[in-house]
């Protein structure tokens, strides 16, 4: 079997043929993944590490990932939210403020896709976005910056971050049309300004946000496809984040309106 190291989850991650399998420490879990039929994913966790909030908020995350990755469904690192049936990716580095802006638009309205873990899939007219779980992971510091209103309390991860099951009430993970892509950052730069980012420039962020995809089935000229795909038809912009959220809910409607039409 060939051994990798899985940068994102922490954990070891063994594959031979189509058969998939990781295994992490802190906390001690392990997920296998055949893929093809029948396709089957495999979670098992010591009585330990049932508590620990990042496996009840998403359990089985690495396996359905990599399915996703062999069925032209390929995970991003990402958050994204939506209105209207239009949606839009958040990239950036850890701690940029994905997970804050997408959680921020869903209590001013919009739709929630996923806090860190979204599904692209390119394969028909339309590029299009999807989440899976009901539920977010996030730190301390931005559970105080958006109150008291994120639903229940799962537990903390080993990491430290605190992990919820979001209310009832809010739209997650619904199939929207991607309509743009929002790369954050928190530099000196004038907030809320949405600049174009070339398309060279574009495939490399949008390498580094497929990198669990990549990681699950490894590289190939179909990726290579997806990518070019991906920056010709979904534009991708960098914006500095400010904390004004009634200011950003604005900035991002008036983009999903320009590029609907």
């Amino acid at each position: 079997s060939k051994q990798e190291t899985d940068l994102w989850a922490g954990s070891q991650h063994f594959r031979s043929g189509d058969r998939h399998f990781w295994q992490a420490e802190i906390p001690r879990q392990q997920q296998e993944l055949q893929l093809g039929p029948p396709s089957r994913a495999w979670l098992e966790v010591t009585s330990s590490s049932i508590t620990d909030g990042g496996i009840l908020a998403r359990p089985a995350v690495d396996s359905i990932s990599a399915w996703a990755a062999a069925n032209s469904t390929p995970p991003v690192h990402a958050s994204g939210a939506a209105i209207g049936g239009q949606g839009i990716l958040f990239l950036g580095e850890g701690g940029a403020g994905k997970t804050t802006t997408a959680l921020a638009m869903a209590l001013r309205g919009w739709s929630l896709i996923a806090d860190d873990r979204c599904f692209v899939n390119g394969a028909g007219r339309h590029t299009t976005v999807s989440g899976l779980y009901h539920t977010a992971i996030l730190t301390e510091h931005t559970a105080s910056l958006l109150g008291g209103s994120l639903g229940a309390h799962l537990g903390e991860t080993h990491q430290g971050k605190l992990a919820f099951q979001l209310p009832e009430e809010w739209a997650v993970g619904k199939s929207v049309q991607l309509c743009a892509v929002v790369c954050l950052d928190q530099s000196d730069g004038e907030p809320y300004q949405l600049r174009p980012v070339p398309i060279r420039q574009s495939l490399l962020i949008w390498q580094q946000s497929l990198t669990p995809a990549i990681q699950a089935v490894g590289p190939s000229r179909d990726w290579l496809r997806a990518l070019t795909r991906l920056t010709r038809h979904v534009p991708v912009f960098s914006m500095t984040l400010g904390w004004g959220w009634d200011r950003m809910s604005s900035t991002l409607m008036n983009l999903i309106n320009r590029e609907k039409h």
